[in-house]
């Protein structure tokens, strides 16, 4: 069931929304952790293609 809710909602382009929905709610220290990991990973990746 919950794959057919995930397959229905990527078909009409609903995941961001959610996941943005469920991002806004978090506190803003979690949100702050979660866009800090995020610059850490582009940034490894980033290095990693230059090698």
């Amino acid at each position: 069931m919950n794959g057919t809710l995930y397959l229905t909602a990527k078909e009409m382009q609903l995941e961001n929304i959610f996941y943005e929905e469920i991002f806004n709610r978090l506190s803003k220290e979690k949100q702050s952790v979660i866009i800090g990991r995020k610059a850490d990973f582009a940034q490894k990746a980033e290095n990693m293609a230059v090698e």
